[in-house]
């Protein structure tokens, strides 16, 4: 694994997060929209935070 997948694991799992949060919510009718909601401002948080790092160390 090279530098750049190394510092990009946070845009990564924010990804992921998303993707989860999305079939969890399209598969569980009666989900509480609290925790969608959650889940996915968990994603975005992850998304920003990889976005920044990889700027960040990448000297821009």
């Amino acid at each position: 694994m090279g530098k750049c997948e190394k510092r990009a694991w946070p845009l990564t799992l924010g990804l992921l997060v998303n993707a989860v949060a999305l079939a969890v919510h399209g598969l569980i009718e009666n989900l509480p929209e609290g925790l969608f909601i959650l889940m996915e401002l968990a994603a975005i948080v992850l998304i920003l935070w990889g976005i920044v790092e990889t700027r960040r160390r990448s000297g821009l």
